[in-house]
């Protein structure tokens, strides 16, 4: 079951990475509703809650 959550996390905060990405750069799918800073906060945030993901999903096995 643990493995199952990370491998979930990790592939939550790597779509959600890309969405905010993609809003970073072309406006789609938010159309910058909240302004270019928010965008990459969001994706720091995602790219650690990843990286936390998968430090966690080494450990487990």
């Amino acid at each position: 079951m643990p493995k199952a959550l990370c491998i979930f996390s990790l592939s939550v905060s790597g779509l959600l990475f890309l969405l905010y990405f993609l809003d970073l750069i072309s406006g789609f799918p938010f159309a910058q509703a909240d302004g270019i800073l928010i965008d990459i906060l969001y994706m720091v945030c995602s790219a650690l809650v990843g990286a936390f993901s998968y430090l966690t999903l080494r450990e487990l096995r």
